[in-house]
């Protein structure tokens, strides 16, 4: 596999990071005692984007551990 270059490397690491911040916030509605199935995809991932602007520095730091 050659080595990604900037651009896809950048990418793969905001994917991961995106992905955290989903099943964090399915697991936060889990906690909260709700079913992330009530929810449509695009309310899910209105809460992604929110959890994912106050966490951003925090996910970026693990995705990039992670590639």
């Amino acid at each position: 596999m050659k080595p990604l270059d900037p651009q896809r490397f950048q990418y793969a690491v905001t994917t991961l990071a995106l992905g955290a911040a989903k099943y964090r916030v399915l697991d936060q509605l889990r906690a909260d005692g709700k079913k992330p199935s009530h929810y449509s995809c695009a309310e899910i991932n209105a809460l992604r984007e929110v959890f994912f602007a106050n966490h951003l520095d925090e996910l970026m730091a693990q995705a990039l551990t992670d590639v």
